[in-house]
């Protein structure tokens, strides 16, 4: 009989130690993704419309089963939040502040 490590079920991944780390980075690069093509189409944006891209296409990838995973390991908060410090990087007037 095979052993698995890893199953994805209802879109979020479980492995066997029940460690939400492999969601979050899924979650991440996914999030990652929809950021780059943000910023590809929008080279120069305001914190408003921004602020509605953000919410519509990113924020769903980062919140969604955050009940259910509940990232508890520094690696996986300091993960998801680097999303938050990418988006606030791609907003004119916001580049150099710090989170």
């Amino acid at each position: 009989m095979d052993e698995t490590v890893e199953e994805k079920d209802l879109g979020v991944y479980v492995n066997t130690g029940l460690k939400p780390s492999t969601q979050c980075t899924k979650s991440v690069n996914s999030a990652m993704s929809i950021i780059r093509n943000v910023t590809r189409n929008f080279p120069s944006i305001d914190r408003e419309d921004f602020a509605i891209l953000y919410k519509t296409y990113i924020r769903p990838y980062v919140e969604y089963c955050l009940q259910a995973r509940s990232p508890y390991l520094t690696k996986d908060i300091e993960t998801l939040e680097k999303i938050q410090r990418r988006a606030t990087k791609c907003i004119i007037g916001m580049k150099g502040m710090t989170t």
